[in-house]
């Protein structure tokens, strides 16, 4: 059956994209140790772009532990305008033929895209290239290449960028992010003594601007890290070294279906089922308002538990069995809908990306504020944000703030009283 390969398939993880952008100068140490393993003769252009790849590839290796996406199609290159960054080697002709020198010479596992289920092709770095590159290069070091990049994107269903006529709602974003990216640039985060980049911020929207509109890091980036990755940044003010407080809205999408159905949220964590572990009943949520139709929920929701072990184990799944998965995929969306009986209409209606639409225009808007009132922006994670310690009280009055100008009653999480509280919500 179909459904057992894509199971089993790597294009189905969670991986990031593949970025180049790094200066000649950051590549010159890296074409001098790879060229002696490429095979066949390769132009100097060609040995810069496979030094590029392969350092987005490592660098992404050892931030997250996961390979990189990446088109193989011309039609993917032939980017508008608007979109074009002006990188030498984000070409056709360099993103496929570097990938496929690394693969030639072991440096890279690869796996073809499957156009029809809309997955790019994927590299991952071998074990060989890691241990060659990782002497050579600082992995949080940022990109040297300046670049354009557009910051209000809108992709189609196969998430291409596409173009799109401007009107002032996307003038007014552009703004927005500008004065976010300028604030963003000022700080001064640090993970492990080392100074730790800041990418700038796109809102990326899908199919239409009424659809999607998160923000995200152009680049491996805090985002990249698990919460408790993340808990270990510092941010630098006035010479000194704050600890991150990361605030969390907690429940948003249900919260918003039930603020739209007319409905008051029941009280208590909304995840909480008898008989489930917490963290597979989010998953089973989140799921459900992104998918179109049922069975696509039960099928996205088996394969998230197949590729996860810890949710595998916490569900008392041993080992990889995609019946036991399926048949708990469909227990978990039964289980959610009487749960959530009064929004039950939401589910399978593939309203998740009209809430990120909601949630991001939030999430914009407790920046902004933070920055009048702090002078300095929080990193965000979709819903929620990094801080300092010292502007974390200010960051929750202001998230309340936003969420009731909405008509939202939001309960939020502060990583302060998880750091005491191990069992609390999200």
């Amino acid at each position: 059956m179909p459904y057992v390969n894509l199971l089993d398939d790597p294009l189905f993880g969670d991986h990031q994209a593949l970025v180049l952008g790094w200066e000649q100068s950051q590549l010159t140490e890296i074409v001098a140790c790879l060229q002696p393993l490429l095979k066949g003769r390769l132009t100097d252009e060609m040995h810069l772009a496979v030094a590029s790849i392969a350092r987005s590839i490592v660098a992404e290796h050892e931030i997250s532990g996961r390979p990189v996406h990446y088109a193989r199609a011309k039609t993917a290159y032939g980017e508008p305008e608007r979109y074009r960054n002006g990188d030498p080697w984000h070409t056709w002709h360099y993103m496929t033929g570097g990938v496929d020198a690394l693969h030639r010479a072991g440096l890279v596992d690869h796996a073809l895209g499957q156009w029809h289920f809309h997955r790019e092709s994927i590299a991952t770095a071998t074990d060989k290239l890691v241990k060659l590159l990782v002497p050579l290069i600082r992995v949080w070091e940022p990109r040297g290449l300046a670049r354009r990049s557009e910051t209000i994107v809108l992709r189609d269903r196969d998430k291409r960028a596409i173009d799109y006529a401007e009107t002032p709602d996307t003038l007014a974003m552009r703004e927005d992010m500008a004065v976010l990216n300028e604030r963003l640039a000022e700080l001064e985060v640090h993970r492990d003594g080392d100074k730790f980049p800041t990418p700038r911020l796109r809102r990326v929207f899908n199919g239409d601007f009424d659809r999607g509109g998160r923000l995200y890091c152009y680049g491996a980036s805090h985002q990249s890290l698990s919460p408790q990755e993340r808990a270990n940044l510092t941010i630098v003010i006035g010479g000194v070294a704050h600890p991150v407080v990361e605030i969390d809205y907690a429940n948003l999408h249900v919260a918003i279906a039930y603020f739209e159905a007319g409905q008051l949220i029941p009280p208590g964590d909304q995840y909480l089922i008898e008989g489930f572990d917490r963290d597979v009943v989010k998953l089973a949520a989140n799921v459900l308002f992104n998918a179109g139709t049922t069975r696509e929920a039960i099928g996205a929701i088996a394969h998230k538990l197949d590729a996860d072990r810890s949710l595998r184990w916490a569900s008392g799944i041993d080992t990889r069995d995609q019946k036991a998965c399926r048949d708990l995929a469909r227990e978990l969306v039964d289980a959610v809908r009487r749960k959530h009986a009064a929004i039950s209409s939401y589910f399978a209606s593939d309203c998740g990306a009209r809430f990120q639409r909601a949630d991001s225009d939030i999430a914009v808007a407790v920046m902004t504020d933070m920055v009048d009132k702090t002078g300095r922006c929080p990193l965000p994670v979709h819903d929620s944000f990094l801080v300092a310690d010292i502007d974390a009280d200010h960051l929750k009055r202001t998230m309340v703030e936003v969420a009731d100008q909405q008509g939202l009653k939001l309960n939020l999480k502060d990583s302060r009283e998880i750091r005491k509280t191990p069992e609390a919500n999200t």
